[in-house]
């Protein structure tokens, strides 16, 4: 059985805590649809030093919350409209077009002309130049009966753009890599491209208009959280999300830092090797994968810092799992060459 949430809160830390309320105890699936106020979401396997300018949302008063999927850093206002999806695994690999499709279909009922780009996003056309309006990201979430794979993405509707060039820290082997000059200049709002008689007057109106496009696909109707959903949510938000230890705490200053821009993303290995042994290593990046990207820094730990050694040590670890599209000469020839 498939629901629709309407979500009306704003709290970003409750959003994301809502994600793994239901990856957690869902026993169908689910469509969510919701609005944050302003804050930047970090991925899963990211930095937060890296990726934020800290002085500027802290001045704004930005809230900075990690997510459970890879991914890179976005910006949300309540002028962004975000979807996530959440089902059963099917056991197979990253799959965005699955649950990016119903949404570029939604966005092409109202004039956008969208599709699919890149690893994960979605661009729509105007004037003959190509536009990101959205970035989408996913994740398998194991449990002890069977795991859930949640797939979410921004909808640029009305955003404040100019804040989302103030929060993030651009990474600039990223951005050269794509041959862009500024943040600023690869994205629009979708409301400068819906069609005039599309009927659509306000942020309000799209997520209602998205509501009964999913809905009308799915068969199904949209709802509120109960009362106990509400609690229970609250109760993860407060114990994890809202949490330092969880947006900030994970991200540590290391002696040895090597960064590369790979096709399938960005990968930074940090790591204290005091007296030539991996004390300690972090594997961070803009990167998806579908297992915990720490079994690379489990398997390291302790191993002498030399290329064979780490050689051996990783590979007894499915590294395409964790960082899909990557393999073990990719990691070595980062690390060492």
């Amino acid at each position: 059985m498939l629901f629709i949430i309407n979500n009306d809160i704003r709290d970003p830390y409750f959003n994301l805590a809502a994600e793994e309320y239901f990856l957690s105890t869902l026993n169908g699936s689910a469509v969510m649809l919701w609005r944050n106020a302003p804050s930047v979401i970090i991925g899963r396997n990211q930095n937060a030093y890296a990726e934020v300018n800290d002085a500027y949302v802290r001045d704004h008063g930005i809230a900075v919350v990690r997510r459970l999927t890879g991914g890179g850093a976005v910006f949300h206002d309540p002028g962004n409209v975000n979807y996530s999806f959440i089902a059963p695994d099917d056991g197979g690999g990253i799959d965005f077009p699955r649950f990016m499709q119903p949404v570029i279909d939604a966005l092409r009922s109202l004039g956008v002309e969208a599709s699919a780009d890149g690893r994960n996003d979605i661009v729509a056309s105007k004037d003959g130049a190509s536009f990101k309006i959205s970035g989408n990201a996913q994740c398998v979430y194991p449990r002890s009966d069977r795991a859930m794979r949640l797939h979410h993405g921004t909808l640029l509707y009305g955003a404040d753009l100019s804040r989302m060039s103030g929060a993030l820290t651009v990474n600039t082997a990223k951005m050269a890599s794509k041959g862009i000059k500024s943040v600023r200049s690869r994205v629009i709002n979708i409301a400068e491209m819906i069609s005039a008689d599309a009927g659509i007057n306000g942020v309000e109106d799209f997520v209602n208009y998205l509501s009964d496009h999913l809905s009308q696909l799915y068969n199904t109707r949209p709802r509120s959280y109960t009362d106990d959903e509400i609690s229970a949510i609250k109760h993860l938000r407060d114990e994890k999300y809202a949490r330092w230890e969880w947006n900030y705490g994970e991200s540590k200053v290391y002696s040895v830092e090597k960064e590369r821009r790979f096709p399938f993303g960005t990968v930074t290995v940090r790591l204290d090797a005091n007296g030539g042994i991996v004390r300690e290593m972090d594997v961070s990046g803009d990167f998806f994968g579908v297992a915990p990207v720490d079994l690379l820094s489990q398997a390291v730990k302790g191993v002498r810092y030399e290329r064979d050694a780490v050689k051996d040590a990783l590979s007894a670890v499915d590294i395409g799992e964790c960082i899909s599209g990557c393999t073990l000469d990719d990691i070595l020839s980062l690390m060492f060459d």
